[in-house]
């Protein structure tokens, strides 16, 4: 990995304004591998560029708030994320980019085997996914309850926002112009969709 933290216990953890670019071809790492496994652990300002896999990936039991982060061309030699995003804790993620991920722009998924069990209420706003290959922002917890707030989805190459749970709240939104698929899709129940701009919509997220 690029830079990976173990914070299993410990609480208040910071990465601040690093750069990680892998490179094409070289490496099948995470540029970020976050453990925040301890309450407060906060990712802020960071570059991910040519990731061998995820630009983020960020799990654990713990609360962690990323902040203006940027992932460039994530998944060079893997399929990654811009930010895949797993674990027991709440997630926030404010001011983020996803740009160019061979997967999805922004991740929030079921299980990759480090925890296989999550929390709701994760927090997504003001974060742009453009020209990833897959969908812009995929949420896939089983749970669901997860705030979407004035993100922006733009020529991602398959949805724009697909929710695959159930209970979200989605205000504020916009999304266009992704090419394969929708600008929204819906296959949960129970979302609460609230002054958002699709382009197009659909209760069905695959293509």
């Amino acid at each position: 990995d690029g830079i990976e933290t173990d914070c299993s216990t410990c609480d208040s953890a910071l990465v601040e304004a690093n750069l990680v670019k892998q490179g094409f071809g070289e490496s099948s790492d995470h540029c970020f591998d976050i453990d925040g496994g301890g309450d407060g652990t906060v990712v802020n300002k960071n570059l991910a560029q040519v990731c061998g896999d995820d630009g983020f990936r960020v799990f654990g039991s713990g609360d962690v708030t990323l902040t203006s982060n940027r992932s460039m061309d994530a998944g060079t030699n893997a399929d990654g994320d811009g930010f895949d995003i797993d674990g027991l804790g709440q997630k926030t993620l404010v001011k983020n980019m996803a740009r160019g991920s061979a997967n999805n722009g922004f991740d929030l998924r079921e299980g990759d085997g480090d925890s296989g069990v999550h929390v709701a209420k994760n927090e997504l706003e003001n974060n742009s996914a453009i020209d990833n290959s897959n969908d812009g922002f995929a949420i896939q917890f089983d749970t669901g309850e997860t705030t979407l707030l004035n993100n922006k989805a733009i020529r991602n190459n398959r949805n724009g926002i697909s929710l695959f749970s159930n209970a979200n709240i989605v205000t504020g939104n916009k999304a266009s112009n992704n090419r394969e698929g929708f600008d929204f899709c819906d296959e949960g129940s129970s979302n609460t969709l609230t002054d958002n701009k699709f382009g197009s919509e659909t209760t069905s997220c695959t293509p």
